[in-house]
């Protein structure tokens, strides 16, 4: 059975589920889970062969593709079952990263497909690539991005955060709307809001680590295990003392 059925098989349990639902809660919603998680099972599977399997073309960058990769299944597991926009904030949009650009979103997409109900956005920061790196993005930029907005499920940064995240409108919306994030900076302005839960998870290269470290081929797992780190609100203190180095308290 090829790629194409299987994925037709889950989202046809899935969705036998959520009619079953209607008169039998605790057993649709079991079928709906199943239905859900073999879709999106097989999207992963998919995704791996495509950009990381022997035989795939590599990416044009292999360092956000592997991020876009993580990032996407984190974000799937914080909501799923939610109904609206995902927005990625991306690096400044130019003719010279223009392709990056697209192996970022075209990975993350891939694997949100199936889910439905979450549509993409893309938005790009209007900030010096320079200062995203330095994570040295200021609040009234990062707010402007997504001024106008609405009906946001999540919002998924690719530029780091700004220092004053108490500052930033997403995170004093009522209620508010699940932040995660890709530091490049390797610093640590997300560790207050990730340790109240403001921010779900943040992802972020190793010390000493930059996308030329990453080898043409591998796969995902150990790529991300090697060269990143995932932060969560349970070991966001440690995770900052290890990009501090050996001996920060």
């Amino acid at each position: 059975m090829n790629y194409y059925l299987w994925l037709l098989a889950g989202l046809v349990v899935a969705s036998i589920g959520l009619v079953v639902r209607r008169r039998q809660t605790v057993v649709g919603t079991g079928l709906a889970a199943v239905g859900a998680a073999a879709a999106i099972g097989v999207i992963g599977w998919q995704v791996r062969g495509l950009l990381f399997g022997t035989g795939a073309t590599p990416p044009v960058d292999r360092q956000r593709a592997v991020v876009a990769y993580f990032m996407g299944y984190e974000v799937l597991g914080e909501i799923g079952s939610r109904n609206g926009a995902v927005v990625l904030l991306l690096p400044p949009d130019t003719r010279a990263n223009q392709a990056e650009l697209d192996s970022l979103f075209n990975t993350f997409a891939r694997v949100l497909t199936p889910v439905p109900g979450l549509q993409l956005v893309d938005v790009s920061l209007a900030a010096d690539e320079r200062r995203i790196q330095a994570g040295d993005v200021s609040p009234g930029t990062f707010n402007a991005a997504l001024d106008g907005l609405t009906n946001l499920a999540a919002c998924v940064s690719f530029v780091g955060i700004p220092r004053e995240t108490e500052q930033l409108a997403i995170l004093r919306a009522k209620p508010p709307v699940p932040l995660f994030v890709y530091d490049p900076s390797g610093g640590t302005n997300w560790l207050a809001a990730l340790e109240t839960g403001a921010i779900r998870r943040v992802i972020l290269p190793r010390r000493g680590v930059t996308g030329d470290d990453l080898p043409d081929r591998g796969a995902p797992d150990e790529l991300f295990r090697r060269h990143f780190l995932l932060a969560r609100p349970a070991n966001a203190g440690a995770i900052a003392r290890e990009l501090q180095g050996p001996g920060t308290e």
